[in-house]
C-alpha cells in the first residue's frame, strides 16, 4: 500500500464517523412511554431485591460477630 491509498481510505473513514455522529433519530411517543413503564417495572424489584440482600448480608454479619469467642 501507498500512501495515497491509504490517505483515501482515512478520508472515507473520517466521513463515515461524521456522518454517524450527526444522525439523529426520532422516536414516537408512544414508545418513550412503553420504555418508560418498563423501566419502572424492573428498577422497582432490583432495588428491593438488593435492599434485601444486603439486609440477610448485615444479619448474618451481626450473628457472626455475637458467636466470636475472640471478641
Amino acid at each position: 500500500d501507498n500512501w495515497s491509498s491509504a490517505e483515501v481510505h482515512s478520508v472515507e473513514h473520517q466521513a463515515s464517523i461524521d456522518a454517524f455522529a450527526n444522525a439523529r433519530f426520532e422516536l414516537p411517543q408512544e414508545t418513550l412511554q412503553a420504555g418508560d413503564e418498563v423501566v419502572a417495572g424492573l428498577a422497582a424489584p432490583a432495588a428491593g431485591e438488593q435492599n434485601e440482600e444486603f439486609q440477610q448480608k448485615q444479619t448474618h454479619e451481626e450473628a457472626e460477630v455475637e458467636k466470636d469467642p475472640f471478641a
